[in-house]
């Protein structure tokens, strides 16, 4: 009588990182249980990642419907953009805390914006010869990550700079004017802390922070 596991596992192969079919019986013993232990960790990480989703729906359905209960108690509608809010224990203890954050790009005034600042910056330049910092700072702001994209925040950062020159007003201006919100993104956080007076520390649901 034929063992079908047995014939099974004889025959069976596995696709190597090339897309080659291999025989089991082929590959090393080492290999299989670092296969097996990747599988193995991987499955349970996806299992994970689904708990994590579930309950961040949950979480802030939770955190909705008590903002309708709140609404209807005090008899107003609930309407426009949600904006951020933080829920409170009664202890004063733990915090839940929802973020509203804006994806924010630039229109076609930024160029207009870039142009301004290299003027402002050739005419310091030829002026007093003090502009150097200045240059370094509008370039950094300036760069292109690895996907052609600008960060906003390195932009919006030079208007912290007290410079009063018509050309860098302008400029900060046609900042100003370029930026173009394309959404916005909810986060949901989580805080607690030991006494009423100590600091509130987050909770992390992130498996490298842990």
């Amino acid at each position: 009588m034929t063992n079908t596991a047995t014939t099974i596992q004889a025959d069976a192969t596995m696709t190597n990182a090339q897309g080659y079919l291999v025989p089991i019986s082929k590959i090393k013993p080492q290999d299989m249980l670092e296969h097996q232990l990747v599988t193995d960790l991987i499955d349970r990480a996806l299992g994970l990642q689904s708990m994590i989703a579930n309950f961040k729906a949950i979480a802030f359905g939770d955190c909705e419907a008590f903002q309708q209960l709140l609404a209807d108690q005090y008899g107003t509608k609930r309407g426009g953009k949600k904006g951020n809010v933080t829920f409170t224990s009664f202890d004063g203890l733990r915090q839940v805390q929802i973020k509203v954050q804006d994806r924010l790009t630039f229109g076609p005034q930024l160029q207009v914006a870039k142009d301004l600042l290299d003027e402002f910056i050739k005419d310091e330049m030829a002026e007093t010869g003090t502009s150097e910092n200045i240059a370094a700072l509008v370039m950094h702001a300036f760069e292109v990550d690895k996907e052609g994209r600008i960060n906003t925040q390195r932009v919006l950062s030079l208007h912290r700079l007290n410079i009063v020159a018509p050309k860098w007003i302008a400029a900060m201006e046609a900042i100003r004017e370029s930026l173009r919100v394309i959404g916005s993104a909810s986060y949901i956080r989580f805080f607690q802390r030991d006494t009423a007076d100590a600091p509130f520390e987050a909770i992390p649901l992130d498996i490298a922070k842990l």
